[in-house]
């Protein structure tokens, strides 16, 4: 009797640990929601895991296919993953840590100006909303709330939560400098009036104006014993038309006008050869300090990747250089990161483009 009751004591405890078993593999860290201004939220899932099994999570929204999903380890090594009707399957190998991130447009929607962010979520969620929202409503008071940035931050609770908010539109305009225009208007008319007096003086009939007086006073000054001489002459021409009416026409040198006005454009044209030769320079050096710094295995890399077309998978070539998977890895973010090549997310494999 006694048997019979410790077996079922024991059968009791196991049972009532059995639906915990799965949760000791990992242990959720954060997830984090950001919210862009068109709309567009960022997820990022990050776990703690402690050993291989499959880590199965419902995600947070449909994930745009345009951008794709991401899933790697601690070291920004990807991880093989199966999409499900319920989530994603993570096959967990070799790590300690399950990152996931991906985009999605199911989140948000606008009505009238208002955003409104509506989700659900079994852990607690951070979001983070566009820079200058302004909060509307909210389906609970948030856990925490950070607004030390220039984006506000919230802790949610888990369950099902929304955020109605707004956000501010930046109008951008030209300012056109009243002064500068007034001051081309001015110089154009004087030059017309210039240019129409100078005319009306040349072609006006002597029959019309009788020039009665022609004075020119010569002045001269000397200085120390005669050697330095300056003189000035001042000509002045008085006309009497009906009357005693008397007009003063003054001439304007337009070459030296024509001249003061095209020198500027002599510098700017000077300066933008200058940096149009600097730059070709700066780019020069660049490119060549860019090449310099390959390694030999990086070569082989993209050699390799040259061969197949310039476009391949990463198991393709693998087996071709012959290094571990990590090492290769890391080799081909860093040629990425150096603009050589970019990596894409081709049904669960990792594909690689030169650029």
């Amino acid at each position: 009797m006694q048997r019979e009751v410790a077996i079922a004591v024991l059968l009791a405890i196991l049972l009532a640990r059995m639906p915990n078993v799965a949760a000791q593999y990992f242990k959720l860290e954060n997830i984090l929601l950001e919210v862009y201004e068109n709309g567009i939220t960022s997820v990022r899932m990050e776990f703690k895991v402690f050993r291989n099994f499959i880590l199965n999570v419902t995600l947070i929204g449909e994930v745009l296919e345009e951008i794709g999903l991401i899933v790697e380890d601690e070291n920004g090594f990807p991880l093989y993953y199966n999409l499900t009707d319920k989530g994603i399957s993570v096959y967990v190998v070799d790590a300690s840590e399950v990152h996931i991130t991906y985009y999605t447009q199911t989140l948000t929607s606008m009505n009238n100006g208002v955003w409104r962010l509506e989700y659900s979520s079994e852990y607690n969620v951070s979001v983070i909303l566009p820079e200058g929202s302004t909060i509307l409503d909210m389906s609970t008071v948030p856990l925490q709330i950070d607004l030390s940035g220039e984006k506000p931050i919230f802790l949610m609770p888990a369950g099902e939560q929304y955020i109605e908010y707004t956000i501010p539109i930046y109008v951008t305009s030209s300012v056109t400098t009243t002064q500068e225009t007034e001051t081309t208007s001015s110089s154009r008319l004087t030059t017309s009036t210039l240019n129409e007096t100078t005319t009306t003086s040349t072609t006006t009939a002597p029959s019309t104006t009788s020039w009665s007086t022609i004075n020119e006073t010569q002045t001269t000054s000397t200085k120390g014993k005669g050697e330095n001489t300056t003189s000035e002459t001042t000509q002045t021409s008085t006309s009497e038309t009906s009357g005693s009416t008397k007009t003063e026409v003054k001439t304007t040198n337009r070459s030296e006008e024509e001249e003061a006005t095209g020198f500027p454009w002599i510098i700017i044209l000077s300066t933008i050869i200058l940096l149009t030769v600097v730059g070709g320079i700066v780019i020069y050096l660049t490119r060549r300090r860019k090449i310099g710094v390959l390694r030999s295995e990086e070569i082989l890399v993209l050699e390799a990747i040259k061969k197949r077309g310039g476009r391949c998978y990463q198991y393709e070539i693998a087996s071709e250089i012959g290094l571990p998977k990590t090492t290769l890895w890391r080799i081909l973010r860093r040629l990425e990161r150096m603009g050589y090549l970019e990596i894409r997310k081709v049904r669960g494999y990792n594909y690689l483009i030169l650029k």
